[in-house]
C-alpha cells in the first residue's frame, strides 16, 4: 500500500527549494523524507534507490524516506525538493510517480515554492495547507507496485517481441535498445518478471506459432521454420523437441489423422 493511502500521520514540512539536479545527482541518505518534483516531463535517465534502478523516461516524483541513498543519472533537471519530517509510523519504501498520473497536481507544487519563499506572515501554514492537499489528492492515486515498475522498464522490448517474433532478425539487443537500457539489465529484469529468459520466452512464442501452421497442415516443415523465425530446419526441428518432446512431423501427423 502506499504510504500516501494512509491516513494516520501528520508532517512538518522542513524546507521548499527549487534545485537543479547536475547530470548524475546523487543523495547518501538524508535525515529527513523527501519529495522530489520533475518540472518538466522527464528525458531518458536512471534512477536507482540501493539495488534497484528505473528508467525515468516519463517520472515526475519520487518521494524518498530518510536515509534512503539515491543516485540518478541523466540530463541535468530543474526539480522542487520538499524537506519533511513525519509523526507517527515511518515509511521506509520509496515511491516513484508518473508524469501522466500527477501531471494536473504538478503546477501546485510551484505555488507550495512561492508561499515558502515568500515569507510573508502565515507562509508556514499555507505552505502545510497546500502539501496537505497535494497529500490528499495522491492518496486518491494507485502507484506502481514493483512488478508494475519493473514491467514498464522492458514494456518497448516486450511489445517489439510481440510484433516481430517470427523475424528471424528479431533480437534481445534491439528489445534492449528499445528499452533504453542494457542488454545485460534487460535479462535481468525479464527473468525477474517472466521467470525465464528473453531468448527462452521467444523461442517458446516461435514454437507456440509453429505448433498452429503445422496443426493446419497447410505448409511443409521448411516454411513453417522460415515463417517462425528459424533460418536452420535442424535447429528448428531441435527446439521444437526441446519444448514439445515431439518432432515436427510428429506433431503434425497428430493433426493429419484427425482430419
Amino acid at each position: 500500500m502506499s504510504f500516501f493511502h494512509r491516513e494516520d500521520f501528520c508532517f512538518r514540512i522542513l524546507n521548499v527549494a527549487e534545485e537543479i539536479e547536475s547530470q548524475q545527482y546523487k543523495i547518501q541518505g538524508a535525515e529527513t523524507h523527501k519529495l522530489i518534483v520533475y518540472l518538466r516531463e522527464s528525458a531518458q535517465s536512471e534512477i536507482r534507490f540501493g539495488r534497484e534502478a528505473y528508467p525515468t523516461a516519463n517520472v515526475s516524483m519520487i518521494f524518498l524516506p530518510k536515509f534512503t541513498p539515491l543516485l540518478r543519472r541523466g540530463e541535468c533537471e530543474k526539480t522542487i525538493v520538499i524537506d519533511f519530517e513525519i509523526f507517527g509510523r515511518e515509511p521506509r519504501t520509496p515511491e516513484i510517480f508518473r508524469y501522466e498520473t500527477i501531471r494536473t497536481i504538478l503546477p501546485q507544487f510551484s505555488i507550495l515554492l512561492k508561499e515558502w519563499e515568500s515569507h510573508r506572515q502565515g507562509y508556514r501554514l499555507r505552505a502545510h495547507r497546500t502539501l496537505y492537499d497535494i497529500f490528499v489528492k495522491l492518496s486518491t492515486y494507485d502507484t506502481p507496485s514493483h512488478r508494475e515498475m519493473q514491467f514498464h522498464i522492458i514494456s518497448e522490448g516486450v511489445r517489439y517481441f510481440m510484433e516481430n517474433y517470427t523475424a528471424p532478425d528479431c533480437t534481445i539487443t534491439e528489445a534492449a535498445r528499445l528499452s533504453g537500457i542494457s542488454e545485460r539489465y534487460f535479462r535481468k529484469v525479464f527473468a525477474e518478471i517472466y521467470g525465464t529468459s528473453p531468448t527462452h520466452y521467444l523461442r517458446g512464442m516461435r514454437i507456440r506459432r509453429a505448433c498452429e501452421l503445422l496443426a493446419s497442415g497447410r505448409r511443409n516443415i521448411t516454411d513453417i521454420a522460415m515463417e517462425c523465425g528459424f533460418d536452420d530446419q535442424k535447429y528448428f526441428s531441435r527446439t521444437f523437441r526441446e519444448f514439445m518432446n515431439t518432432t515436427p512431423i510428429a506433431y503434425a501427423r497428430l493433426f493429419r489423422n484427425t482430419r
